[in-house]
């Protein structure tokens, strides 16, 4: 596992990561401007990932994350509070970098506008249908997540 600040803070590899998850989710802030996002690629495929992550810090103010060298997992709190076109063309640049490095990107974390343009699942219209369909087997009444996959939306 590693993790680091893009802005050329440091870099460390650690074997447990319980604290430094805790660590990361104290220092992001808890604004409703703060964007954090996890991606899921096969390990092969990190370095290209982390690669275009940096590529993007040149826009943003910090970038800070957490990746698992053995799994291919990283995660980016990004608390530059950009918004609007910028943000939604960096989630897109990155969404398909991982769907290139064989996984996804899923958006955790950002403001309900940008959830809502961009789709935080990312799921195709056959995923979208499946989950729709096991939603609707364990929640018919739809009390959890209501309207949560309706009409194709993730």
């Amino acid at each position: 596992m590693i993790a680091g600040r893009l802005s050329g803070a440091r870099i460390e590899a650690r074997d447990e990561d319980g604290e430094l998850w805790s660590g990361l989710s104290a220092l992001v802030s808890q604004s409703a401007r703060s964007l954090v996002w996890r991606a899921g690629v096969l390990p092969s495929g990190l370095g290209a990932l982390l690669a275009k992550v940096e590529d993007e810090a040149g826009r943003a103010n910090e970038l800070m994350w957490h990746a698992g060298a053995g799994d291919g997992r990283l995660r980016v709190f990004d608390d530059s509070e950009r918004v609007g076109a910028e943000a939604l063309a960096t989630l897109r640049m990155m969404r398909e970098a991982a769907h290139a490095a064989g996984g996804s990107l899923v958006v955790e974390r950002a403001p309900s506008e940008l959830k809502r343009e961009f789709g935080a699942w990312g799921l195709t219209e056959s995923a979208a249908f499946l989950m729709r369909s096991v939603k609707e087997q364990l929640d018919p009444a739809d009390i959890f997540s209501p309207g949560r996959f309706a009409l194709g939306e993730d």
